[in-house]
């Protein structure tokens, strides 16, 4: 599943999933988070949707309960099952200031446009997004034109630096050996 993020210097909203599906008759959504590490925290009492043909909407957040692979809402303004499947595909963005203090120092979606480079110093790119592959998040760098997937875990990435926002990352030996032999 791709996972388009959005950062734009000094915006009160940021995206943090998106609406899957309904779940259920009762309007309920099945939402999936850019960061289900982080889980969907309870200060968070309202959310914009964004969706492409049917505009934007506000609405407060009824009850959010996690499973094993997304996240349960209700939202007040959703009711039933027919208003649910309109909003699917839905980004769901929160206030930032709404988000609790992230544990490594950043937020995942502060990431998507910051410079990537190796320990080493070598620029792979810059983040283009995310992709779910079930067992982690990939970072999705987006370099010359090409596409590099990169496993989002602690093992290889080394730091954020704030001030040039960049993230260091260390390259797994083999990671990219199949693009590089298709150069």
């Amino acid at each position: 599943m791709d996972i388009q993020t959005t950062k734009q210097p000094g915006q009160d909203w940021v995206e943090v999933g998106y609406i899957l599906r309904p779940h259920g008759v009762r309007g309920e959504l099945r939402v999936i988070l850019h960061a289900p590490e982080e889980g969907f925290p309870k200060t968070i009492k309202s959310v914009r949707l964004v969706h492409p043909k049917h505009g934007e909407q506000s609405a407060n957040v009824d009850s959010a309960r996690k499973t094993k692979d997304a996240v349960l809402m209700c939202l007040d303004s959703i009711k039933g099952r027919d208003d649910a499947q309109r909003w699917k595909g839905s980004a769901i963005f929160v206030e930032a200031s709404h988000l609790p203090p992230p544990e490594q120092g950043y937020h995942v979606y502060e990431l998507v446009g910051a410079k990537v480079a190796s320990v080493d110093g070598a620029a792979l790119g810059e983040v283009a997004g995310f992709m779910d592959n079930s067992a982690h998040l990939l970072l999705r760098i987006s370099n010359q034109g090409k596409e590099l997937l990169f496993p989002y875990v602690e093992e290889f990435v080394h730091s954020y630096e704030r001030d040039s926002d960049t993230l260091v990352v260390t390259i797994p030996d083999g990671l990219w050996e199949d693009e590089e032999a298709e150069s």
